[in-house]
């Protein structure tokens, strides 16, 4: 049986209708149109990116290999560069499943636009990233010296991929704007596509709902996020050490800051002592990590204590907090006020 988009995606989720969602894909005219908008406006393509284990396939929306340019197909040439390249792959899939809409620099200095693909419950679908084709820097010539800065080394000819280099679109700031547009509006798309199919066979949730939750995140999803991003290599020109690592772990807590997230989980996850990441993380954020992720849990309460049916100890532990005591201390040190005190206020307020 040939491959399709919709059995990989389905591939390994005990379902059968696979081809019949890589069907709908492939007559949804809107996809259609929106590729035809990429590739006039923007002079770039759209492609599917599909996380199944380690790997992570390349795919267009009807399913088949997407083609990749001669710079990345030189690039991945290289000794290891097949590895380097999964490597970036999975990065992408991972942002923009931890960050949203994102651009992306990869580790040829590159760029790409990515967005997850929303799942039934609101949430990026597990493992399912719409993508844009490559596109160079701004400035074409700064970018080949940052392009060439990431080659040095590599067994590869520097003549041929300056001259691939110069065949990718480049792309204004304006024209960036225009296809981070077009690929979040592909990746609604996509899901609108998939949902009849959805509806007859649901993907597992993205985490349960127990009191081990946090297990499958720390354990596996973490630790490969971060265990990726730690390594210089893939940081991209111009960005320092950490910088991945940190914006992957704030976008983390941000999702769902209720789990438990500590300085020694993550640290660990990431491969590094507790003294390295908590350093890592402030230069990056200007605050500590604890402070950060007392913020996003207070952040959350405030649109908890909307729901006048939650008490305050239903809403410290849906906001990651151990007690409500220690919750009420909390909020008042960020806020000022009391957790009674703030929802008394959001009730009076017209």
């Amino acid at each position: 049986m040939p491959q399709t988009l919709g059995n990989v995606v389905k591939r390994g989720d005990r379902a059968t209708a696979g081809d019949t969602q890589g069907e709908a894909f492939r007559n949804t005219p809107v996809l259609g149109r929106l590729e035809a908008m990429a590739a006039s406006l923007v002079k770039t393509s759209l492609v599917v990116l599909i996380r199944r284990g380690e790997e992570v396939l390349r795919q267009d929306f009807c399913g088949q290999a997407a083609s990749l340019p001669g710079f990345c197909t030189l690039m991945r040439s290289a000794p290891h560069g097949d590895r380097q390249c999964l490597t970036c792959r999975r990065l992408i899939t991972l942002s923009a499943q931890y960050r949203g809409l994102t651009t992306y620099t990869c580790h040829g200095g590159i760029r790409v636009v990515a967005a997850p693909v929303p799942g039934s419950d609101g949430g990026p679908a597990p493992s399912l990233v719409v993508a844009s084709s490559a596109f160079a820097h701004p400035d074409q010539d700064k970018g080949w010296k940052a392009v060439r800065a990431q080659a040095h080394g590599l067994q590869m000819d520097l003549k041929v991929l300056r001259k691939l280099y110069y065949m990718l679109p480049v792309l204004s700031e304006s024209s960036q704007e225009t296809l981070q547009a077009i690929v979040d509006v592909a990746a609604v798309a996509l899901a609108e596509a998939a949902a009849p199919v959805r509806r007859h066979q649901e993907v597992a949730p993205y985490r349960d709902k127990s009191s081990d939750r946090s297990s499958p995140l720390i354990a596996a999803e973490l630790q490969q996020a971060l265990t990726l991003s730690r390594t210089e290599s893939f940081e991209g020109p111009g960005r320092g050490t950490g910088t991945v690592l940190t914006e992957l772990v704030t976008a983390m807590v941000a999702r769902d800051p209720s789990l438990p997230f500590t300085v020694a989980n993550v640290a660990r996850a990431a491969c590094m002592t507790p003294n390295y990441f908590s350093a890592l993380f402030h230069k990056h954020t200007g605050k500590s990590f604890m402070a950060f992720l007392s913020g996003q849990r207070v952040e959350k309460a405030k649109s908890l204590l909307r729901d006048p049916s939650l008490n305050l100890q239903d809403i410290a532990e849906r906001a990651g907090f151990q007690d409500a005591a220690y919750f009420s201390r909390r909020f008042k040190q960020l806020t000022g006020l009391s957790p009674s005190a703030w929802r008394n206020r959001l009730a009076q307020a017209p």
